[in-house]
């Protein structure tokens, strides 16, 4: 996106959608209970609608070719902003009116999902690129081998920005829903949005690309398989295997859930504070990573995680022990913290990566295809949890067989943990010199070439004879 004239509209505007994209998390809550509560679907059913309706989630990067490759009337982004912002706030109306249609209401949060999924796209697209000027600054001012990047800040910059929308929603979503139908709420959450249409239409100042010559050439001869050929080139594969293993563990939130609201009697205001509270210790665990860890080795990063895992998994056993039902509320903003945390944090040192390395004009496109993995490996968690939550039986009064599926997860945690003592992860700046030298051995290569056309050519027009005769 080197076409735009001012990199600080592209900035406010990646701002503005990832804390009201983070901010539509409202809906969370809002769709729990209309699924459970108003079409009194079971656990393991919720789980599934769930998993459907983060699908889109993982076709990001369909949206990111499509704003890529087809610019509506020169703009490469504005426009799209436009339009999903006109069919979410029509999508937000529709489920406002009462329906007890399941498949009907189903598909309108999936539509409203995908909106926000091509918006999200839109604006790491538009991250890309500025970690990308940024660093050619930086690259300009110390020097060609300048290992400062500002790719990594910027990827936590998106999540903690959606995070900071999540903290402000969810409190008001538990406190809402205690005055207002799920419904009604989803109807209110058509002004978030309208806000992004308005700022795209009136304040995105996005430059007008007129001659896409250079865009066309660039993917008529693109293929899908020249992800992958990236992925193999630049050895990623054992690292992207490793993160996609861990995403799946299964996740049985929703039925705890259940539990929690059931059985101990948490009201939505509960609920609503759990995620506030969740969102809010995300925001502190992401301050001190980024503040005290810049540098962190992969190894240890990861081998943290797996912690985290285990941790988690012992909260979310506890909330159902009987016994221990007094520090259940405890246990269930620990389970929500790590549950946020769990299905960001092991994709954010790639995603650094990928930001750095990527054909230039196809950022949202390669972003996008790794994200989209990420999404599509959690939801894919959401949809195991629903066929060992189907499986094991557990419905709205029976919970004890969920322990059973707790300790697979427990075990999941602990196969990572033994993983990551023999996969080879690479070194982040290591990689990146490398890459440079490889970038910049490609370049010499180009120009030698260059050279030898040129000095074929001054030979060729020096030879006797070989003048043109007026």
């Amino acid at each position: 996106m080197e076409q735009s004239i001012n990199p600080q509209t592209l900035r406010t505007m990646m701002i503005a959608v990832a804390f009201i994209d983070g901010a539509l998390r409202i809906t969370n809550i809002p769709t729990f209970y209309l699924w459970k509560d108003y079409l009194g679907v079971s656990p393991g059913v919720n789980c599934l609608l769930r998993y459907i309706t983060k699908l889109p989630w993982c076709v990001k990067p369909f949206f990111a070719y499509f704003s890529d490759r087809y610019y509506i009337w020169g703009y490469r982004t504005k426009i799209y902003f436009i339009l999903m912002g006109i069919i979410q706030i029509v999508t937000f109306m529709f489920l406002a009116v009462p329906n007890k249609n399941v498949i009907w209401t189903t598909f309108l949060i999936l539509v409203g999902e995908a909106t926000v999924a091509f918006r999200d796209s839109l604006a790491e697209g538009l991250m890309v690129v500025i970690s990308r000027e940024e660093d050619a600054k930086n690259a300009m001012i110390n020097g060609k081998n300048s290992q400062e990047s500002s790719s990594q800040r910027y990827v936590s910059v998106i999540f903690v920005l959606r995070f900071f929308g999540t903290l402000a929603s969810s409190f008001v979503a538990g406190i809402l829903l205690e005055r207002f139908t799920p419904q009604q709420i989803l109807g209110m959450c058509s002004i978030f949005p309208l806000v992004n249409l308005l700022h795209a239409l009136f304040f995105f100042g996005e430059k007008r690309v007129l001659d896409t010559t250079e865009i066309v050439s660039k993917f008529e001869s693109f293929r899908p398989g020249e992800i992958f050929t990236f992925i193999e080139k630049n050895d990623l594969t054992s690292f992207l295997l490793y993160v996609v293993v861990m995403l799946v563990w299964p996740n049985t939130i929703s039925g705890v859930r259940y539990y929690l609201i059931d059985t101990l009697g948490f009201s939505t205001y509960d609920i609503g504070t759990i995620f506030t509270l969740s969102s809010l210790f995300y925001l502190i665990y992401m301050f001190f990573l980024n503040t005290f860890f810049p540098n962190y080795k992969y190894r240890n990063f990861f081998v943290a995680i797996c912690i985290m895992m285990a941790i988690n998994i012992v909260a979310r056993s506890l909330q159902i022990v009987p016994s221990l039902k007094s520090l259940a509320y405890l246990f269930a903003v620990i389970d929500q913290t790590i549950n946020n945390l769990f299905y960001d944090l092991p994709m954010i040192p790639l995603l650094a990566i990928v930001c750095r390395i990527c054909p230039r004009l196809q950022e949202a496109t390669y972003y996008a295809f790794f994200v989209s993995v990420s999404n599509f490996f959690c939801s894919l968690a959401n949809f195991t949890g629903f066929l060992y939550l189907d499986l094991m039986d557990v419905t709205t009064t029976n919970f004890s067989n969920i322990q059973v599926v707790n300790m697979l997860g427990l075990l999941w945690a602990a196969m990572m943990w033994h993983m990551s003592l023999y996969i080879k992860f690479p070194d982040a700046d290591q990689f990146i010199i490398s890459h440079q030298r490889k970038r910049q051995k490609e370049e010499t290569i180009k120009e030698q070439k260059k050279i030898k056309e040129m000095q074929k050519e001054e030979k060729l027009y020096s030879t006797p004879g070989s003048q043109e005769i007026d």
